[in-house]
C-alpha cells in the first residue's frame, strides 16, 4: 500500500514534507491534508508538485506587500548611464558630489572621453535634487541638447559632455 498526501483545495498529490501546494498555491497544514492510499507496492504516485522548505515560517516573513509589488522590486540609486561615447555601458553612481571629467583624483569620475576637460563639469545633491553645473568653458554642457551654466536634473535627462552622451536615473519614489 502506496500512502500520498493531497492538497486539500485542489486535490492534487504532493510531497509528505509539503508545505504549500505547487498547483494552487494553497498552504498545506498537517492537520488539515487528507491522505490517499494507492494500491501499488511501487512507483510514483502521479507528478509530484509540492518541496520541503527546512524552516517553513521564513516563507510567511518573505511575503509581504514589498515583494509582491513588483514595481518596487529593484530599487534604483541615482546613476548616470552612459549610454554614447567611448565609456558606454558604464554607470556612475551619484553621491553628495561628484565632478565628471578627465582628471585623475579621488573627487573626480574619470571618463576616457578626449574632448572632456580635465573637470568638465560637477553634480552636487541638495535635498532630494541633482544639480549639474557646467565648469568647462571650451566645450561646454548640455542638458537634452541645450548648452547649460548649470541646470537641475530629472529622470531620464540626457547629460552631453564632449562626445560622452549620459542619462540621468533617479528613481522617484
Amino acid at each position: 500500500m502506496f500512502e500520498s498526501k493531497v492538497c486539500p483545495s485542489c486535490n492534487k498529490p504532493v510531497r509528505e514534507e509539503a508545505v504549500f501546494c505547487l498547483d494552487c498555491g494553497e498552504r498545506i497544514d498537517n492537520e488539515e491534508v487528507e491522505v490517499e492510499i494507492d494500491d501499488q507496492k511501487s512507483g510514483s504516485v502521479g507528478e509530484i508538485k509540492a518541496v520541503r522548505l527546512e524552516n517553513p515560517s521564513l516563507i510567511d516573513n518573505m511575503i509581504s506587500d514589498d515583494l509582491l509589488a513588483f514595481d518596487n522590486i529593484e530599487e534604483t540609486k541615482p546613476c548616470l548611464k552612459v549610454i554614447e561615447g567611448d565609456d558606454k555601458g558604464v554607470e556612475i553612481p551619484l553621491g553628495e558630489r561628484l565632478v565628471l571629467g578627465r582628471k585623475a583624483s579621488g573627487d573626480c569620475w574619470r571618463l576616457s572621453d578626449p574632448y572632456i576637460s580635465r573637470e568638465h563639469a560637477v553634480i552636487r545633491r541638495e535635498d532630494d535634487e541633482y544639480l549639474l553645473k557646467n565648469l568647462s568653458g571650451t566645450n561646454g554642457t548640455k542638458v537634452n541638447g541645450v548648452e547649460i551654466d548649470e541646470q537641475k536634473l530629472s529622470h531620464g535627462d540626457l547629460v552631453e559632455i564632449g562626445f560622452t552622451v549620459m542619462s540621468f536615473q533617479k528613481n522617484d519614489d
